[in-house]
């Protein structure tokens, strides 16, 4: 990885403020917490105070609070493996340009995502084709199963992001296929 010394610096001056810590990172890795920073920082996603990195950190928060058994869908060294293979091959340039971008202070459209979970204005897009099998299609076929078992055998709670839940490769579709009553609040 080839970077100029002005963004090897602001990158490691960036990562030892937050609350990612790589020894050795490899540049899908740092492209990866770099955005996770990006949108918390530019778009507030959270407080100073709050100790959660994600919306899934959150959720299985609140899910242990409340006493409730937390099963994870996959590891997070199976979604770091993804990520990998999802930009392998990314062109240094990427990573620089969101360097900059965080710089500049950013781009208002990323956050157009962040007010939509705010507003819980979703777009499931039901009758769209999925984009990314590796990312989407293939994860979901693979968490149905366990999903599936787990709706059959007990009540249960099922977090998982946006994209997972959209287009026609999307867990709404797929739990409709096999038969259960899935309905999501439209909200377009």
């Amino acid at each position: 990885l080839r970077l100029t010394k002005a963004d090897l610096a602001y990158l490691r001056e960036h990562l030892q403020k937050g609350a990612t810590n790589f020894e050795k990172p490899r540049p899908e890795e740092l492209y990866a917490a770099l955005n996770r920073e990006y949108t918390i920082n530019a778009c507030n996603t959270r407080t100073a105070a709050d100790p959660n990195l994600s919306i899934d950190e959150y959720i299985g928060f609140l899910a242990k609070q409340a006493g409730k058994r937390v099963i994870g869908l996959e590891t997070a060294e199976e979604q770091l493996e993804l990520i990998r293979k999802d930009v392998e091959g990314m062109p240094p340039k990427r990573l620089s340009r969101l360097i900059q971008l965080i710089k500049s202070g950013g781009n208002s459209q990323i956050c157009e995502a962040t007010d939509m979970y705010r507003q819980m204005a979703f777009d499931y897009r039901l009758t769209e084709p999925c984009f990314n099998s590796l990312i989407l299609t293939d994860r979901n076929t693979r968490w149905l199963e366990k999903i599936v078992g787990d709706l059959q055998s007990s009540s249960c709670f099922v977090a998982v992001g946006l994209s997972h839940l959209q287009f026609e490769c999307g867990l709404i579709s797929q739990l409709r296929e096999r038969g259960f009553v899935v309905t999501p609040e439209e909200t377009h």
